[in-house]
């Protein structure tokens, strides 16, 4: 890694149905300066997927 790209640990809480292909939604918040912000977050990334090894259950019951 040389720190020419921006690297980020990013959790997908809402996985619903209005988000179609193989795409992102970032959500930047609301008003004017989140939907300038947004506009620059219009380009190709690298996505790694993390899931749980075959029969090791849910992490996250308790």
């Amino acid at each position: 890694f040389n720190g020419q790209y921006e690297l980020r640990l990013m959790v997908a809480l809402d996985v619903g149905g209005a988000i179609k292909g193989q795409h992102f939604d970032i959500y930047q918040g609301i008003g004017p300066d989140a939907g300038h912000r947004a506009g620059w977050y219009n380009h190709y990334g690298r996505v790694w997927v993390l899931k749980n090894a075959p029969g090791a259950g849910n992490v996250f019951s308790g």
